[in-house]
């Protein structure tokens, strides 16, 4: 029996969540960044709008933003798009072909961070550089820990909003 589309989707989402080990589920991001945003188009992920809409609706005299584990940058892009954001944006992720997918975006970032986000939540930027972090769909294994909310937070002088990955994924 051939594998339907959303299938497929959805096998994508379970290797790069419930692999072994984050170096795995990064390995699984390097092979699925072209077809990403298709495969969360195809699920109707709707965690990026939801955020990009918090962002709209509470955020719009925001001068700087981070959007951490940003992946292809879908979030950054409905905020840009939609939102009409124009302030200064940057994009975090340890995976440096889902920036790269990012970058094909031309979202007028400021700049890209290869960091992996680890317990603590540092970050390689100083403390209070960003009005408001967003974070949307990281918090599953082997991605961002939960722990490290509070060490992105000080990261942040402003809000920090956080939109978590759907059960069903």
């Amino acid at each position: 029996m051939e594998e339907t589309k959303v299938e497929a989707a959805l096998n994508n989402v379970r290797a790069a969540i419930f692999c072994n080990n984050a170096k795995d589920s990064q390995g699984q991001y390097s092979g699925w960044c072209e077809s990403y945003d298709k495969d969360a188009d195809t699920l109707n992920y709707q965690s990026p709008p939801q955020a990009a809409k918090m962002f709209g609706k509470h955020c719009k005299d925001a001068k700087t933003v981070l959007d951490v584990a940003t992946g292809t940058g879908k979030a950054a892009q409905l905020i840009r798009g939609e939102y009409g954001y124009d302030g200064d944006l940057d994009l975090l992720d340890f995976n440096l072909n889902m920036l790269q997918q990012a970058d094909k975006k031309k979202l007028n970032i400021r700049k890209f961070i290869q960091h992996w986000v680890d317990d603590t939540g540092e970050l390689p930027v100083k403390e209070g550089s960003y009005d408001v972090i967003i974070c949307v769909g990281s918090f599953v294994p082997n991605h961002v820990p939960a722990t490290a909310m509070c060490g992105l937070i000080v990261c942040s002088i402003y809000r920090a909003y956080t939109v978590l990955q759907p059960s069903h994924l």
